[in-house]
């Protein structure tokens, strides 16, 4: 990782960044920009075929960052730009953009390199660069693939992919067809395992025909078709989070605990909740925390997630004075 704190282009870089954010997820819809619009769009699509993951090796070393600075300016020029409002010429953003990627120089053991291909990571701009040829790709490139060979579901989290294959039989010709695409892009994949049926309340669906881990989440799918989601811990796991005695501000330590139970009550199905809430307690136990600021904390969360479900069901009014000869028109 090539750090750019302080380095002369490090203002400029998060400059550009900051301008450069706003125009992510503007190309594809397949981009992804938290969990919960992760959760949303699985829960929405009704995919059907074999889940699978996909992912890019080595993505910002193999980003071609001159053909992701072209895809910026394709998109921000023209009668029509997709990429607006930039505060200067998109011809001399552009530009700039090019200054900014070239320039990471380091020194190791004494002697200087440059890294001449790729995105340094640790530049502000890499991610977003990274993300904004990634949805050229997705959207435009992955046409040149056969219809009967595309995924039924495609949502990507930077360099992580979740997709659904109907035809498995045709995946590892789909596969070579997408890693020819771009030499550089190259892309490994997990399939989903089969599950067994779950012991759950009788009001609820609880037979899981296959599931795969994505991000910080377990996507389970039903035999109806519907998804549900438990938290995922690698089996590396071993719950090292700020201790009790550490010498961190108790706020902190409490918006840890809080935000730990709150991601639970998000994403957690009602028959994997309990199972959580008991992990997470007993996490923290083992870090000196008590049993009741656990339980202040485990609250505090709940509380929380009460307000954002009613705020989610608010219905918001407007009055409008009447004006006759008028339609309102959705």
């Amino acid at each position: 990782v090539i750090s750019t704190t302080n380095a002369p282009h490090s203002r400029s870089s998060r400059w550009a960044a900051g301008i450069l954010s706003g125009c992510v997820g503007l190309i594809s819809d397949a981009h992804i920009r938290n969990t919960r619009d992760f959760t949303e769009k699985v829960r929405k699509s009704k995919a059907k075929g074999r889940l699978l993951s996909l992912d890019i090796k080595s993505l910002y070393p193999n980003v071609p960052v001159d053909e992701a600075i072209e895809v910026v300016r394709t998109y921000s020029t023209g009668p029509n730009p997709t990429f607006k409002n930039f505060p200067i010429s998109p011809e001399i953003f552009c530009e700039l953009l090019g200054g900014i990627m070239s320039f990471n120089q380091f020194t190791f053991n004494g002697n200087f390199y440059r890294q001449i291909t790729g995105a340094p990571m640790g530049c502000s701009l890499s991610s977003i660069l990274a993300n904004i040829y990634l949805e050229h790709f997705e959207t435009f490139l992955l046409n040149d693939i056969p219809v009967d060979m595309r995924p039924t579901l495609w949502l990507r989290y930077v360099d992580d992919i979740l997709c659904c294959f109907e035809d498995m039989s045709k995946f590892d010709t789909f596969l070579d067809l997408l890693n020819g695409i771009r030499p550089s892009i190259q892309f490994t994949y997990e399939l989903s395992r089969a599950e067994k049926v779950l012991d759950g309340s009788p009001d609820l669906p609880t037979n899981v025909i296959e599931s795969l881990p994505f991000l910080e989440l377990n996507i389970m799918r039903l035999d109806s078709g519907d998804f549900i989601f438990s938290i995922y811990r690698k089996p590396c796991h071993a719950g090292n989070y700020i201790h009790a005695y550490s010498y961190q501000p108790l706020p902190q330590k409490r918006t840890v605990i809080r935000n730990m139970f709150l991601r639970a009550y998000r994403y957690c199905a009602p028959q994997f909740l309990k199972e959580e809430e008991l992990r997470i307690q007993q996490d923290f136990l083992q870090l000196g925390y008590t049993s009741k600021f656990l339980e202040e904390c485990r609250a505090s969360a709940h509380k929380g997630r009460r307000n954002e479900l009613k705020r989610d069901n608010l219905l918001f009014l407007q009055e409008l004075p009447f004006a006759e000869n008028t339609t309102i028109v959705e």
